[in-house]
């Protein structure tokens, strides 16, 4: 549990970061050159990717002081995410891309967004780490039976 917990500090760190470069590269040159109206679809994917890495890090916390009461909540932020990733795809999808500004706006911008979660999106972690709970719960379940 121990490891799954840094692991979990890990990627919030590296999300933090990588999404601090990436916008020290774009912030003179946004892709798809949004208006003020396309910063609200931007700040709220934002805010949601920085709440699901600040869950991530507590439960990586919870995880590390090998608190049993934090894998079921540590499942719960891997379930938020894949669905968070899921729901954002079909969103990104479901536009039409015909209008280059469209796409970039959309692909560009609003990926720059998705900067907090993309490490862990580019390694599957969310998979990987509801993976290990569920052996980390198969595992304590039978130690509990014995």
């Amino acid at each position: 549990m121990k490891l799954l917990g840094f692991a979990n500090i890990f990627f919030t760190a590296l999300g933090i970061a990588y999404f601090g470069w990436i916008m020290i590269t774009h912030l003179k040159a946004m892709p798809g050159h949004p208006v003020r109206m396309d910063w609200i679809p931007f700040c709220l994917i934002a805010a949601v990717g920085l709440g699901l890495v600040a869950s991530l890090a507590f439960t990586g916390f919870q995880l590390m002081s090998l608190a049993h009461r934090a894998v079921p909540r540590a499942a719960l932020v891997y379930i938020m995410e894949i669905v968070y990733f899921v729901f954002i795809v079909m969103t990104w999808m479901g536009h039409p891309s015909n209008n280059p500004r469209n796409r970039d706006l959309i692909i560009g911008f609003w990926g720059v967004a998705e900067g907090f979660l993309a490490p862990q999106l580019a390694l599957y972690y969310p998979f990987v780490g509801l993976t290990l709970l569920a052996v980390i719960a198969i595992g304590t379940k039978a130690c509990d039976l014995k």
